[in-house]
């Protein structure tokens, strides 16, 4: 294989990583995560083993579950008081048959 190859196969894997961190669960990542400091101190690379085990999420992201990103109004577990459903938005329908 020529350097180009080896390049090309570089940035493919760096976008890949850049994919997996944003897209997958929270749950995935971090067992993704402990499995690569184990391999990393398996193989001596201690200080990537302590980068990799440093590392901590900051935000949350739509694959994290229900209310970690906010976008949906209120956070999980912050329902109404004595399991009450909120008031469902009725809108009302005229049909018109022609």
């Amino acid at each position: 294989m020529n350097l180009q190859e080896w390049i090309v196969g570089a940035i493919v894997l760096v976008a890949f990583a850049a994919v997996c961190r944003r897209y997958l669960p929270r749950t995935i990542r971090q067992a993704l995560r402990s499995g690569m400091v184990k391999l990393a101190t398996g193989l001596s690379m201690h200080g990537l083993a302590r980068r990799l085990s440093a590392v901590r999420e900051e935000g949350g992201s739509c694959g994290d579950g229900c209310g970690s990103c906010g976008g949906c109004g209120s956070p999980a577990g912050t329902d109404a008081k004595d399991g009450a459903q909120p008031p469902a938005r009725v809108i009302p329908l005229k049909m018109i048959r022609h």
